[in-house]
């Protein structure tokens, strides 16, 4: 799963590592909910192009797509983050997109270039989903 999301992303060169961690080593707020009580992280070595994901439960690829958005866009927000994320989530997960009434389709140009078209009834977005190695 994450040398899929490695390529994907165009993290080539990165070791991504993972590690699992016991739920008692994370310390919560009183006020958090137990729905809310899980960790997944990531610590990222720049210079040496490691990183490492720190988990407490199961990895999905939601969870390893948001660890490695913050590798890839280290100045990103969290919000940004998460905006990507569920991009992602859409293109990915055909019944999370119906959820939101969106409507996910492919459209392929006369020169290859492919975009997935994202609908939600009342606006359209395009992204190019392939691109030239010299892009």
């Amino acid at each position: 799963m994450i040398d899929k999301w490695k390529a994907i992303l165009g993290l080539k060169g990165w070791t991504i590592t993972t590690e699992a961690i016991d739920k008692k080593s994370v310390i919560y707020a009183d006020d958090v909910p137990d729905s809310d009580k899980y960790f997944v992280g990531i610590q990222i070595d720049k210079e040496s192009m490691r990183a490492r994901i720190y988990h407490d439960r199961p990895l999905t690829d939601e969870y390893v797509i948001h660890e490695l958005l913050h590798v890839k866009y280290p100045d990103w927000s969290e919000d940004q983050v998460n905006s990507q994320t569920t991009l992602y989530k859409i293109l990915l997960n055909p019944d999370y997109a119906e959820s939101m009434s969106i409507k996910v389709h492919v459209r392929v140009e006369d020169n290859g270039d492919k975009y997935a078209v994202l609908n939600n009834g009342e606006e359209e977005m395009e992204l190019k989903i392939n691109q030239n190695k010299d892009e």
